[in-house]
């Protein structure tokens, strides 16, 4: 696959081992469907060589400014080698990429060709929810009718990095109802009794929590 430059635009640290990464291509933004990753990399100087890996697209291809991820730095066993290097990265670093790919895209038809009406639920954890935050966005900004859930899983409430996003479509469901915009957004957290997390008081336990008999709604 063809490989080209791209700047990192914006960094945001969400804490120390997790952060919101914009890359923006030199040649421009390519067409790529919601729910595909991008192949990024970046020189290792220990190894001198390019080091590439994977990322889920947490923005949406109706965005035609940039690329967004949400990155966590690999600690352990050792430390990631791309993971460290774009840590280390500044705003204005180059990095290079291949065209996005992926299969974990979204139905519009079924099989015999009618409108897929079907409700959407979304489940992921940690970094996980990257994708869905593409979703969320994608059908939010073509009026999709279709019950959107997304549920979110972390071990602390910094970790919940698109909690903000989220939240704010959820209101707007309430506020516009569930015939223009049906979105519910619902995070658990799986360590409630550490100190960081004193302040939580919603679902608690792994996000599959959400499928127990006393689940929080």
């Amino acid at each position: 696959m063809a490989e080209t430059k791209a700047k990192i635009i914006y960094t945001e640290l969400l804490k120390e081992d997790l952060v919101v990464i914009r890359l923006v291509p030199v040649t421009g933004m390519p067409k790529y469907k919601t729910g595909q990753f991008l192949t990024i990399g970046l020189p290792v100087r220990a190894e001198n060589k390019i080091v590439k890996r994977a990322y889920s697209i947490a923005s949406h291809p109706e965005n035609k400014k940039f690329f967004e991820f949400v990155i966590r730095w690999v600690k352990k066993p050792f430390p990631g080698r791309l993971t460290t290097e774009l840590f280390n990265a500044k705003e204005g670093s180059e990095v290079s990429w291949i065209k996005p790919t992926g299969n974990l895209t979204i139905n519009n038809e079924l099989p015999d060709g009618e409108p897929d009406t079907r409700r959407i639920v979304c489940i992921g954890g940690g970094t996980g929810l990257a994708p869905f935050v593409s979703y969320a966005q994608h059908l939010h900004d073509i009026g999709d009718k279709r019950e959107i859930i997304v549920l979110h899983g972390a071990s602390y409430v910094d970790e919940l990095s698109y909690k903000r996003l989220l939240t704010d479509f959820e209101n707007e469901s309430k506020e516009r109802g569930p015939d223009e915009w049906n979105f519910l957004y619902r995070a658990a957290i799986s360590r409630p009794k550490e100190f960081y997390n004193r302040s939580w008081n919603g679902q608690v336990g792994r996000v599959e929590s959400f499928f127990k008999a006393n689940a929080q709604g």
